[in-house]
């Protein structure tokens, strides 16, 4: 195996120079919210270069908005990893957690329901920030993406204890419905000040450009995080599924993975010149197009820039075989309570 498994992204390669900055401030929040253990922890955490995804994917932002969107990837690697140990394996316990935060999502929380939970309080900051300025309809939306992707934990901590193995097209609908890319397209409309036009965002082809960006990331992500999951056990990746389900070899399901996304990238290609069109055809003024475009762009940024971030981050590479793995024992995460 080469040291990470390359893709064909036709999109160029993009960093906010504000990204030493952002940095900081990151490491600043995380700290601040009680996420990280230590200084041991800090440093490792450093290593996954964890403010330089939302600088891919945010490379024009600026001031509050680049903070937003490295804080909620921050936030996301925190929250998932906490599933990783034997929380994981206990479906009750999991709901527990996710009904706690998805109750943030209901209305303003008092000091005592986020008190002891840093995760919570963490999410609580951050969906305050993120509603701030977008409209009834984006953050109706945006509250029905993150708890579709929340309530998914739970589905997936049920397929552990059971030994359960989706099938390829029901792990890849579980995995666009439910996973953390709903929530992270409603973020760029959000960062990148893009709100889409409700008629253009309901139109079947940014539909299908959502749905072939969701995908990519989601299976770029699964193949070059492959190592790490397949270490801790957890069946949801979609090349561990593909070699359960046609027992195939490594290299086969790796292959297979590859193809999808370069549909995938081609499809999205394929229907971005229709958007003139389809702003046309619904009547969209000149004014309100510079959302539409600057959203697109900012679909584009998040697929080359999630390939950037997952082929070098160390919260991967550290488990290829080619590399030295850190400590096992060393976990940027301070303990989550129960």
């Amino acid at each position: 195996m080469q040291e990470y498994e390359e893709f064909d992204i036709p999109f160029p390669p993009r960093v906010n120079p504000l990204l030493p900055a952002a940095e900081t401030r990151h490491i600043e929040w995380m700290r601040g919210m009680g996420l990280l253990a230590g200084p041991e922890a800090e440093a490792k955490y450093r290593l996954w270069s964890p403010a330089e995804v939302g600088a891919r994917w945010f490379y024009l932002a600026q001031g509050d908005d680049l903070a937003l969107g490295c804080d909620v990837f921050g936030w996301f690697l925190a929250f998932d990893d906490q599933f990783d140990g034997p929380l994981g394996q206990q479906p009750e316990s999991v709901a527990a957690v996710i009904e706690r935060t998805a109750a943030v999502l209901d209305g303003e929380p008092d000091a005592a329901a986020v008190s002891g939970h840093p995760l919570t309080a963490a999410f609580s900051d951050l969906w305050k920030r993120e509603r701030a300025g977008m409209s009834p309809a984006w953050c109706e939306r945006a509250v029905r993406h993150w708890k579709q992707y929340l309530h998914a934990h739970v589905t997936e901590a049920t397929n552990r204890v059971q030994g359960v193995w989706p099938s390829t097209p029901d792990y890849l609908d579980l995995r666009y419905r439910t996973g953390f890319m709903p929530p992270l397209l409603d973020l760029i409309e959000r960062v990148w000040r893009s709100e889409l036009p409700p008629p253009v965002y309901d139109s079947p082809e940014l539909r299908l450009m959502r749905y072939v960006t969701n995908q990519n990331i989601n299976i770029v992500n699964d193949v070059l995080s492959l190592d790490k999951e397949e270490a801790q056990g957890d069946q949801h990746n979609l090349v561990l599924i593909i070699e359960h389900e046609q027992r195939c070899t490594r290299s086969e399901a790796i292959d297979r993975a590859r193809r999808m996304v370069d549909e995938w990238t081609r499809t999205f290609s394929r229907t971005e010149p229709a958007i003139t069109n389809v702003c046309d055809r619904l009547a969209i003024p000149v004014a309100d197009r510079t959302n539409v475009y600057g959203c697109i762009e900012g679909m584009r940024a998040a697929i080359r820039g999630n390939y950037d971030w997952c082929a070098q981050t160390g919260r991967y590479a550290a488990h290829r075989p080619s590399s030295v793995p850190l400590p096992a024992a060393v976990s940027p995460w301070a303990p989550t309570p129960s």
